[in-house]
């Protein structure tokens, strides 16, 4: 997949008209957080953060409490 074809994974965007397409392709897409039909939208109560060279654990929610 061209998409996990880099050093980093932050965060990725899919967008489609087929929503059940766009579920099963972003479950295959390995970045930190991936958006369907959007972008930037976070959640304070949620972790964030990235894959590879992009990050080292999480920040935010409940996570980041753990990765003290």
């Amino acid at each position: 997949m061209l998409a996990n074809d880099t050093r980093y994974g932050l965060a990725a965007s899919v967008w489609s008209e087929n929503i059940n397409r766009a579920i099963e392709l972003a479950s295959k897409v390995k970045a930190g957080v991936v958006w369907i039909n959007a972008t930037n939208m976070f959640d304070a109560a949620a972790p964030f953060g990235g894959y590879r060279e992009s990050g080292f654990g999480r920040e935010g929610g409940r996570a980041a409490c753990m990765n003290i």
